[in-house]
């Protein structure tokens, strides 16, 4: 007879959550259930492409081209380590085929976002000595490339300014080391970022001269 304590204790029930349905009504519930949608479409994205890795005709196009090569470096006698590279070469074509095509899921993720431009301030004291406003400094300044050029980002910078005066601050400045003028190589890489970043200026300085004026505490770099 064996002795009841050797037998296996079940294992108790799982508990399930308590799930409830709910009406989307603030910015972060939003966020979190596009996030959920886009996170969908990546995954249908993922099915898609290890359905097409799997059929026929993909398996049938791979071979076909492995194959033959195969069979010509053995006739041949050529070298079976370039073979076998030139045949990893055939494979890894083949799967950024599959990206390729399988790209219009990423796209439609991309438009679930709701945020597509974005403007970084950051407000420091200022001098006792000059003044007693405080200095707003734009730290970041972009915006989603699809959505450029439909005035996304001059909307970011009058906002900033309108922020700016309301709270009694001076107007904004870009910083002189703000994420966007990032540079990890020479300076003479770049000469095509430079006209970039005059524009931006230049575009600050517009808003600044179109909201309520410029006044004449104007903070400038």
């Amino acid at each position: 007879m064996s002795d009841p304590k050797d037998k296996e204790e079940p294992e108790p029930p799982l508990t399930q959550p308590t799930l409830t349905t709910t009406t989307t009504t603030t910015a972060k519930d939003l966020t979190t259930a596009l996030n959920l949608i886009s996170t969908s479409i990546a995954e249908q994205r993922q099915t898609t492409s290890r359905a097409l890795i799997h059929s026929t005709p993909f398996l049938a196009t791979v071979l076909g081209l492995i194959i033959p090569h195969a069979l010509v470096t053995e006739f041949y006698r050529l070298d079976r380590v370039s073979a076998a590279f030139t045949g990893l070469a055939i494979i890894a074509a083949a799967l950024k085929s599959v990206e390729l095509i399988t790209a219009g899921y990423l796209d439609a993720a991309g438009d679930m976002d709701t945020i597509v431009g974005t403007l970084v301030l950051r407000v420091y004291p200022a001098p006792p000595s000059t003044s007693t406003k405080k200095i707003p400094l734009i730290r970041a300044w972009t915006v989603k490339q699809a959505y450029r050029g439909n005035g996304v980002g001059r909307s970011l910078l009058r906002l900033a300014v309108t922020h700016c005066r309301s709270n009694g601050w001076a107007d904004p400045a870009f910083a002189v080391d703000h994420a966007n003028c990032l540079r990890v190589l020479p300076s003479w890489f770049y000469g095509g970022l430079v006209p970039g970043e005059s524009v931006a200026r230049e575009v600050l300085e517009r808003e600044l001269g179109e909201v309520g004026g410029v006044d004449g505490d104007e903070h400038s770099e």
